[in-house]
């Protein structure tokens, strides 16, 4: 039955639900972390295929291959990973390319627990082995990225975020090799909903840095997840290493098997 003389207006719901997703309860991030912790386990997976050689498709299909057994049907996103030039491109999922020798790999990869997704990016050398000038833009992309977490805290912004960690990149030369924001929302979805604003304690948000150099062959990526506390943010994927002879060592590992789990084998890229 229709209300007369009615003369409220309506309001969109997602004006309403969407800012209420952003700020997480201790149960979301617990789901969170469980997918991060999983996520762990196929970065593992795709760094020790990668010693292999062979096609990026065959990376990606152990990293999956990982979620799946670990009780996720599906990645959180179409899964990137670019070896060679292909990872200059920012959103790579065509994932046919070759993996060689030489070659710098990037996963940005997330599985999910629940609804829930995790949103993670490792950059390692196919070989094992790191160049001179592939550990000078690691090292850059590192800064930046400390730079970037360090500005997490109650009432700043994304925006800061990026600020602080572009500082460092221009600062070393690279600004012209940045072409991307630092940070998003994550959570229900890699890029989750809700408008920009300030801050609150609960969000979670990224921080991924990168400088790509096509003209050289190789990009270098590095995220994270964190989440905003009272006192700053604390890094949900801490215990992913980001430390490059760790990163290495990965790719000189033996495929991991059906028998690992993240709670029986943290892996050698836990600190």
């Amino acid at each position: 039955m229709r209300r007369s003389g009615w003369k409220g207006s309506l309001l969109d719901a997602s004006e309403v639900v969407h800012p209420l997703r952003q700020i997480k309860s201790d149960w979301e991030v617990q789901q969170l972390e469980t997918a991060i912790e999983r996520t762990e386990v196929g970065l593992r997976a795709g760094a020790a295929a990668a010693i292999a050689g062979g096609n990026e498709c065959q990376v990606e299909a152990a990293i999956e291959a990982q979620f799946r057994r670990l009780g996720s049907p599906a990645p959180g996103f179409p899964s990137i990973v670019g070896s060679g030039k292909n990872n200059c491109c920012l959103h790579w999922m065509k994932n046919d390319g070759p993996v060689q020798s030489g070659d710098l790999l990037r996963m940005d990869v997330g599985t999910r627990c629940g609804p829930y997704t995790a949103d993670i990016t490792r950059t390692v050398p196919v070989d094992g082995k790191w160049t001179d000038r592939q550990r000078e833009i690691y090292q850059v992309v590192w800064r930046a990225q400390q730079a970037g977490i360090a500005a997490v805290r109650v009432g700043a912004t994304t925006r800061d975020v990026d600020a602080a960690a572009r500082a460092v990149i221009r600062e070393a030369g690279y600004s012209a090799y940045f072409p991307h924001g630092t940070s998003h929302h994550v959570g229900m979805d890699m890029h989750d909903v809700g408008p920009f604003r300030k801050f609150q304690k609960g969000m979670v948000v990224t921080v991924e840095p990168g400088i790509y150099i096509s003209e050289e062959g190789f990009g270098i990526r590095i995220e994270d997840m964190v989440v905003v506390t009272a006192e700053g943010c604390r890094v949900l994927s801490a215990a992913i290493s980001k430390e490059l002879e760790s990163l290495a060592s990965g790719c000189q590992k033996e495929p991991l098997d059906g028998s690992v789990t993240p709670e029986t084998s943290p892996g050698q890229w836990s600190e």
